[in-house]
């Protein structure tokens, strides 16, 4: 009986421990959850106001992400660093929503798509945990459905030039994207997303087009000769 057990204390013993990772893991997770509820909240501004007067709402979700940055590193401290991928995804959901949230604001402020290492950064600052590449590829396809209803809305708020603009961006996004091997069903699934929402985007601006309503700025008179 002794023999057998020493393996059956160990296997309770490791399972306790198990359990322990398990608990702080979620009690970290739950609080970048409750943070990202409140960066979404900040970021369906943008679908209120026209670009011209989006700087506000820009700076409010993005002053949220030094909470964020803070969710991580207490997430940080809940496991041995060395086991990463046996626990990443226990918060894989709320990162590639915080991803996507990312993705959004930094288009809204440059037109262009923020660089992997940028996110990374933003997300868990520079000495923080490692973002899954195929986590951050899933916040981009997630903010391209927050971009289509950001098209649509545009033109609720006026604001007729930004459908073409962002149907050029998410164009640059699906020709990238073309260039991957899909070994990850869900990203694949996430990518036929991304390709309905450029389809709809394009819908809009051609609905546009047809209607005349994005009319080129007024050219100003010439200047009287002297």
């Amino acid at each position: 009986p002794s023999s057998m057990a020493n393996p059956f204390e160990w296997f309770n013993e490791h399972a306790r421990r198990e359990g322990e990772i398990r608990d702080r893991i979620r009690e970290a997770v739950s609080g970048l959850e409750g943070t990202a509820r409140r960066v979404e909240a900040a970021v369906q501004e943008l679908h209120t106001v026209a670009e011209s007067a989006a700087g506000p709402s820009i700076a409010r979700a993005k002053a949220l992400f030094e909470t964020v940055r803070q969710g991580y590193a207490a997430l940080q401290q809940a496991f041995p660093r060395e086991d990463f991928y046996k626990y990443n995804g226990m918060w894989r959901n709320v990162t590639q929503l915080l991803a996507g949230a990312a993705v959004l604001l930094h288009y809204c402020e440059t037109h262009a798509l923020v660089p992997y290492e940028a996110l990374v950064k933003e997300l868990v600052g520079p000495a923080g945990l490692e973002i899954d590449i195929e986590d951050f590829l899933v916040g981009v396809c997630n903010a391209s459905q927050d971009l289509a209803r950001l098209a649509v809305n545009s033109v609720i708020v006026g604001d007729m030039h930004r459908p073409a603009q962002i149907g050029a961006f998410l164009n640059e996004i699906n020709n990238g994207f073309r260039l991957l091997n899909f070994k990850n069903d869900f990203l694949r699934k996430r990518y036929d997303g991304l390709k309905y929402d450029l389809k709809k985007v394009e819908g809009v601006v051609y609905d546009i087009s047809i209607r005349g309503l994005a009319r080129p700025a007024a050219v100003p008179p010439p200047a009287p000769a002297s």
